[in-house]
């Protein structure tokens, strides 16, 4: 078991994002994207010019608790796209952001956090998608959905992602490469596209646009994205370098949880890098190598 602490985090009092045309609300199921004319700086404060320009997804709708009911506080998502990678801005606001919930643990581990979640049908069959989430101290998730509502955390990929706290709430600015993604190149693409927020301290998830439970799969659930000139598959490499530790000796996390007292062995670190790259199979497409 896992050794988690709750982090204090620090409040920025950086000016909300600018207003957008707005692309889709509760009653819409498609959102459009636009192209980013300048590189996008992740820093989490949503201040580039492509969210100038990038209309506004609003209106989210509850899955959890109250299906279908609007969704206690707002939240708003914007996407913009180059030729390398796709990019979402969302602003989850929120009334008391001292209260957001960010827990500090690995990769992929759940955690009753808040988090957004942006998932991605990039080949827009209804049953396939890539999902990529954060919550409000960086922790990161990935997972990918087959046969429309199975879901497999063990898939991996390269992409990055900033969080910010004001005093709004918090923001999460994604980049997801398009060499991660399977998609059929076109001057007019759509994506399947879907974005999840939980709210911790409410136990309540909501969704644009409206994953009812009530209806059967997930994916197939998902709105459009369009706006999507992709002429090429972008099947390149993203390399990142990593630091792998091997601690060996007693049980660790059961030595935390029960609050003995423990030794640790001699272990080893090994430098490597992630090779991640978009296969035709929706198998795990990030390869160690040591």
């Amino acid at each position: 078991m896992r050794h988690t602490c709750l982090l204090a985090m620090t409040v920025s009092l950086a000016s909300s994002p600018p207003a957008s045309p707005p692309a889709a609300n509760s009653g819409a199921r498609v959102a459009v994207t636009v192209p980013a004319a300048t590189a996008v700086q992740f820093d989490g404060d949503l201040n580039e010019e492509v969210w100038r320009r990038a209309p506004v997804i609003t209106g989210f709708k509850q899955r959890d608790p109250r299906d279908g009911a609007p969704a206690t506080f707002e939240t708003e998502a914007r996407v913009a796209y180059d030729d390398h990678a796709m990019y979402v801005a969302v602003q989850a606001n929120d009334p008391d952001p001292a209260q957001l919930i960010g827990l500090r643990t690995r990769r992929d581990e759940h955690s009753p956090s808040d988090w957004i979640r942006v998932v991605v049908d990039s080949f827009h069959d209804r049953r396939t998608a890539y999902e990529f989430a954060v919550n409000p101290v960086g922790v990161k998730q990935d997972g990918y959905w087959f046969n429309d509502g199975n879901n497999d955390q063990g898939w991996d990929a390269v992409w990055d992602v900033a969080v910010s706290r004001t005093d709004r709430g918090w923001r999460a600015e994604f980049r997801i490469p398009l060499s991660q993604l399977r998609f059929k190149p076109s001057e007019n693409a759509t994506f399947g596209f879907a974005v999840v927020r939980h709210i911790g301290r409410l136990n309540e998830t909501s969704t644009w646009p409206l994953l009812s439970k009530n209806v059967n799969g997930y994916v197939s659930s998902f709105g459009d994205l369009t706006g999507l000139n992709l002429t090429d598959s972008a099947k390149r490499l993203e390399l990142v370098p990593y630091l792998v530790g091997d601690l060996k000796g007693s049980t660790l996390f059961v030595v935390w949880q029960q609050g003995r007292e423990g030794t640790l062995d001699r272990g080893t670190f090994n430098l490597g890098r992630d090779v991640g790259g978009a296969f035709d199979a929706p198998a795990r497409n990030v390869f160690l190598v040591k």
